[in-house]
């Protein structure tokens, strides 16, 4: 499967070699102005849009490698070192490639580099190991060039082919993040401007006299990474070339109210019951909502492997995916894939059930409370009336609550155990077809975890470290690698 890469490898590494980054002729553009206009570009910009392959150099040449100069690296070796730097459980960046080839002379020999200048069966003082410029050149092209993702596609298809991948009948979906390498910097922007209302006759005077006063504009602050230029000039400030982020796609992560993290977010994508995800694909803006990638990243998995979708007929993901149109249109785009989430409660809260006041009250999921605090169990729907039936709760042996309960005569007890029935539009957070509180779905729901085992497993080496690369190209570059050489540990064990 590195063969198909090689040949083309060594005409982008030429093409890379020869580019020229030539500053553009105008008048340069200040370093403020272009932050406000990097910072507008990504509030505008659609959340949640994963990396695409148009964002990877895709060449089109065939050509050989130029026949002059010192003949490069060999291509395998390079890309074996990498490889089993990242099945180490390492991070493979070109500085630990560096130090593991230099400091172990066994593991240099075993990836394939050879011995200069000596026939088969000899050795001489030296390997032809790479320098960290080499190393850091192969990195660079194979991440912008999209040749790790080639790599990567071709070892998950082998482990299909082969079963080495176990498949199942459910996807598992989630998001993580990986701290970046960068420090933001925040930049201020005018306020949206809403829809002017015209005030009430008793606001006048009070709108009025705001204007009056002349209180300053709102704004709004939005982070971005700090500004760089790709050029080579001493000067940034004087030179024509544009002003582009450092660490683009980096964001504010917000896991709850005392933990932020300044990092990207990728979406993990992967069978239920293994541990090794599909795709991992890093987005747009790390600062997206977390239900904003369920769609393209299906999209893109469609599209990269369609052969992954055979059998599969639902898609487990934690509440924050629980959306009221996504539950509709991933079916209809992915041949009947149903979504399989717990209900997000939002802004909802408890409230007397209508009909029932005075005897029961409804959670923000949707369930009905009894008097004495106790969550009914749904029981089934009853689909020509459009009702869901809630039975009495139990204890753990099974015993039902409801008999000898003293607010017995109040809820309109007839017999062991109180029957209540819900008309659907009562609570139409619930999903018809597939009511998560009924006892299958929540059963169905428990194979979410291996999601968490499978980011586990891609964030083997930077639990405690952050990236080893910025922009989110290369980002999702080092995760392809990462994910290959899982996949080819898994295919040859």
């Amino acid at each position: 499967m590195l063969d198909s890469v090689s040949r083309r490898y060594h005409a982008a590494a030429r093409e890379f070699n020869l580019r020229k980054r030539r500053g553009r002729a105008g008048r340069p553009r200040a370093r403020r102005s272009a932050e406000k206009k990097l910072a507008k570009a990504r509030v505008e910009a659609a959340a949640g849009l994963l990396v695409s392959p148009d964002e990877n150099r895709v060449l089109g040449s065939d050509a050989h490698p130029a026949t002059t100069g010192r003949s490069p690296k060999p291509f395998h070796s390079m890309a074996v070192a990498f490889l089993a730097t990242a099945i180490d459980d390492k991070p493979a960046a070109p500085e630990h490639v560096h130090r593991m080839l230099h400091g172990n002379p066994t593991f240099a020999a075993r990836c394939g580099f050879e011995y200069p200048g000596s026939p088969k069966g000899r050795r001489s003082r030296r390997l032809t190991i790479p320098s960290l410029r080499t190393l850091v050149r192969f990195d660079q092209v194979m991440g912008e060039y999209g040749f790790w993702g080639e790599v990567r596609l071709a070892l998950v298809r082998r482990n299909l082919e082969t079963g080495a991948v176990v498949r199942s009948d459910a996807f598992v979906a989630d998001t993580t993040h990986l701290e970046a390498d960068s420090t933001p910097r925040v930049v201020e922007l005018p306020a949206e401007k809403k829809e002017a209302t015209a005030p009430a006759p008793k606001q006048r005077k009070v709108v009025a006299a705001r204007v009056a006063h002349n209180k300053p504009k709102k704004t709004r602050k939005v982070r971005i990474s700090r500004l760089t230029k790709r050029c080579r000039h001493e000067d940034h400030d004087a030179c024509n070339c544009p002003w582009i982020e450092g660490d683009a796609g980096a964001g504010v992560v917000v896991k709850s109210s005392s933990k932020k993290f300044w990092a990207h977010k990728a979406a993990v994508i992967g069978y239920a019951g293994t541990t090794v995800p599909l795709d991992v694909a890093v987005t747009s803006c790390a600062s997206s909502h977390d239900s904003t990638t369920l769609e393209p990243h299906l999209d893109r998995l469609c599209e990269l492997l369609p052969e992954a979708f055979d059998g599969v007929k639902f898609i487990i993901a934690d509440p924050a995916y629980d959306e009221a149109p996504a539950r509709e249109r991933i079916p209809q785009k992915f041949g009947g894939l149903e979504l399989n989430s717990k209900i997000n409660p939002r802004a909802r809260k408890e409230a007397p059930m209508p009909g029932h006041q005075g005897q029961f009250t409804l959670s923000p999921q949707g369930q009905p409370i009894c008097l004495r605090g106790k969550t009914l169990a749904l029981a089934g729907r009853d689909e020509r009336r459009e009702e869901y039936v809630w039975r009495g709760p139990v204890d753990d042996k099974g015993t039902p609550l409801c008999k000898g309960c003293p607010f017995a005569a109040q809820c309109g007890l007839n017999g062991a155990r109180r029957t209540l029935r819900v008309p659907r539009a009562t609570t139409p957070q619930i999903d018809w077809k597939h009511p998560q509180h009924l006892a299958r779905e929540q059963t169905s729901y428990r194979r979410r975890t291996a999601v968490e085992r499978q980011i586990e497993r891609v964030k083997g080496p930077l639990e405690r470290n952050r990236l080893p690369c910025r922009g989110r190209v290369r980002v999702q570059s080092f995760l392809d690698l990462r994910l290959a050489a899982l996949h080819a540990l898994v295919g040859f064990t």
